[in-house]
């Protein structure tokens, strides 16, 4: 009895190995490890730069330009000194001489007298009326003189008084501002007064 139980046992399992191997060749997959397809199946991610160009576009316009001049009631300065003697009185500055603010132009009763802005001086006369003997001296003012340029109408709305300016004087460029835009329309050009960034005489041309 036991001898037949162990017979059945083994023909069990030697059909149980037989079927097995049957199923191995025909299937091999399924008798594989399962394995973890995480990675296999990960995305693949590539970064890509491109360059931004930041900043601000800018329009440039070139206009001819003047500094104001055949108007001395707007830039020339004039100084009187009345009850002057030759005792009491002297210049300290001649004609034709430029001067700083601050500087010392004169001298009256003792008293440096000087002025607060950067001039020259263009002219001294001495004259006297009703019995008052005067010094007159007169001085071109340099801080009361600006560019003048027109400006095409139809550029005039890109144009404000926060616009960028460069100015060229002769061979060299300085960086100045917009002081005045005007307001009435000319031959279709509306005319703007730039600062004048140094000192020179009216009339001196400017881009």
């Amino acid at each position: 009895m036991k001898r037949n139980l162990v017979i059945t046992i083994s023909l069990l399992l030697f059909f149980a190995i037989m079927i097995a191997g049957v199923l191995y060749l025909n299937d091999p997959k399924s008798f594989s490890i399962k394995q973890d397809k995480s990675d296999s199946s990960a995305v693949s991610t590539k970064q890509v730069r491109y360059p931004v160009c930041s900043g601000e576009i800018m329009h440039t316009y070139t206009v001819d330009g003047v500094v104001i001049s055949q108007a001395p009631e707007l830039y020339v300065d004039e100084i009187v000194v009345d009850y002057i003697s030759d005792t009491n009185f002297q210049m300290l500055k001649k004609k034709g001489d430029k001067v700083s603010s601050g500087e010392v132009i004169y001298s009256f009763k003792g008293i440096n007298q000087s002025i607060n802005y950067s001039a020259q001086i263009i002219d001294v006369n001495y004259i006297t009326e009703n019995s008052v003997r005067k010094a007159v001296i007169q001085l071109l003012n340099y801080d009361k003189l600006f560019i003048v340029a027109n400006v095409s109408q139809d550029k005039i709305e890109k144009i404000s008084y926060a616009t960028k300016v460069d100015v060229q004087i002769g061979a060299k460029t300085y960086s100045s501002k917009i002081i005045d835009i005007g307001y009435e329309i000319t031959d279709k050009q509306v005319p703007i007064h730039i600062d004048l960034p140094i000192n020179t005489l009216p009339g001196t041309e400017a881009k």
